[in-house]
């Protein structure tokens, strides 16, 4: 299953990433919301997105926004050390994101929801860092 990743943290972009492909996930990396637009232009098998909120140039708001258009039916999870009231003022579903510092279960959990899978969740315990 492929998953693209998208944070302009280049250490957090190899963490995930790293984190992913251990959970045997096809991954690609972008650090800015431009470079993940010409990876979806080259790839037509993406299962989900995870991207951070605050990129530079254009930000991760506008792929929150256009997201469903650019990946139609695939999930997309937006991570950021915004407060949940900063993604309700953004209009970006909480169901969508995930907050940072988060443990990498958290990250996981949340992908395999997205994804459908019914154990997503059972497998670890919750794993919100403080």
């Amino acid at each position: 299953m492929s998953v693209i990743v998208v944070d302009d943290d280049r250490l957090i972009l190899r963490q995930i990433a790293t984190l992913l492909a251990d959970e045997r996930f096809a991954v690609r990396t972008a650090g800015s919301a431009e470079e993940a637009l010409l990876i979806f232009s080259a790839t037509s098998e993406v299962a989900a997105l995870i991207s951070d909120v605050w990129l530079p140039g254009m930000p991760g708001w506008w792929l929150a926004r256009r997201g469903p258009q650019l990946l139609p039916s695939r999930p997309i999870l937006h991570i950021s050390a915004d407060s949940a009231d900063d993604w309700d003022r953004e209009a970006v579903p909480r169901r969508l994101m995930l907050e940072k510092p988060f443990l990498p279960a958290a990250l996981l959990d949340a992908l395999r929801a997205l994804l459908g899978d019914p154990s997503a969740g059972r497998r670890r315990p919750p794993a919100t860092k403080r």
